[in-house]
Parts: structure tokens; C-alpha cells; sequence
């Protein structure tokens, strides 16, 4: 039986809105990985709207990991970023194959709708998953040949979008700010 990758999310906690640790949770425990929260600070609510109840907790830190450490917990930080650098890639081959992408996808349906988009006589029924794999990169193949150089929907406002920026840090600012437009109501 293998371990859960376990990662660090170091942040604040934010009690209404959609940001920090809220979002990081779910976005985290959705990659198979097991978050494990550090909390920096506890805020009643986002921090655009005009107050806010704000608690540092920065200080208590120390002792939060120094319980971690005595316990001997470990995690999988160098995990993440190969994890958000494959989702991403599959996100970029699904805005060039024109897949419109709904947050109830499963990366394996965003992967499958991309094959069927580039290879429409493809058919994927009863295949395993490495031949979804296989056939997935060579639909990537066939898109890079084909020069479509549309930028994802999270990336079309000019932030993110391009291969150079798959580390975990760019893809959370790009998650916060697309979960701002949609929340606004904006075409996401």
C-alpha cells in the first residue's frame, strides 16, 4: 500500500470568501494529494471588502511545526509542482483544442475531450490509461504542428498562459484571479 503524498500549505485562513487556505484545500485534495494547513493568520473575511477581522498568527508558528517535527511528520513539497505543471499542461492542450472546461471535469475527461477534439474517430471506449496517455500526447503533438498558440482561459487576460509558467506559485495568483472574475459574475 503506498503513502498519500502529504504538502505544506502555508497561508492564511480566510472565514468568508474565496481565497487562501479555502481554496487551497479543495484545489490540493482534489490532486490526490493530503493538505496539511499552517495557518498564518485567521481573517473574518477577505481583505476587499472595506474591514475585516484580522489575527496574526505568525508567532505561534514555532510551535505549531516544532509539534509537527516531534512527531516526525514529513511532506512532499517537491511533489506539487510537477503535479500543477501536468494539470496545467492538460488545461493549455484543452484551450487549444477549443474544450470548453467545466469545474466538474475530471483531468481524465478534460484529457479524453481533448483526443476527441483533435482525433474526432478516435475512439476511446473500454482503453486503458496508458493508451489515453499515449493518444493525449500526440493530440498535444498535433496541436503544437498546428502552431494554435490561443492562451488558456485562465492566462487570456495576460497573466499566466504560457509553458514558462507552470510552478505552483503562478498557477495559485492565476486560480485566485480567475475565481475573482467568475465570482464577479465575468466571462472566466
Amino acid at each position: 500500500m503506498s503513502r498519500q503524498k502529504k504538502v505544506a500549505a502555508i497561508n492564511d485562513l480566510t472565514g468568508y470568501g474565496r481565497c487562501a487556505l479555502t481554496v487551497s484545500l479543495p484545489v490540493i485534495s482534489h490532486m490526490k494529494l493530503q493538505c496539511c494547513p499552517v495557518p498564518t493568520s485567521i481573517l473574518s473575511n477577505h481583505t476587499g471588502y472595506p474591514e475585516y477581522y484580522f489575527d496574526d498568527y505568525t508567532n505561534r508558528l514555532p510551535e505549531y511545526l516544532a509539534m509537527w517535527k516531534k512527531l516526525n511528520l514529513s511532506f512532499d513539497e517537491s511533489r506539487i509542482d510537477s503535479v500543477v505543471q501536468e494539470r496545467l499542461a492538460i488545461l493549455d492542450a484543452a484551450d487549444k483544442a477549443g474544450v470548453k472546461v467545466t469545474p466538474e471535469m475530471k483531468m481524465d475527461g478534460i484529457r479524453r475531450a481533448v483526443i476527441a477534439a483533435v482525433f474526432p474517430s478516435v475512439n476511446l471506449d473500454g482503453k486503458n490509461d496508458d493508451y489515453v496517455a499515449a493518444c493525449f500526447d500526440s493530440a498535444k503533438a498535433e496541436l503544437e504542428k498546428r502552431g494554435d498558440s490561443a492562451q488558456r482561459a485562465v492566462g487570456a487576460d495576460g497573466v499566466g498562459g504560457t509553458q514558462d509558467n507552470f510552478d505552483s506559485a503562478s498557477a495559485r495568483q492565476r486560480m485566485i484571479e480567475l475565481n475573482q472574475r467568475r465570482s464577479r459574475g465575468e466571462e472566466a
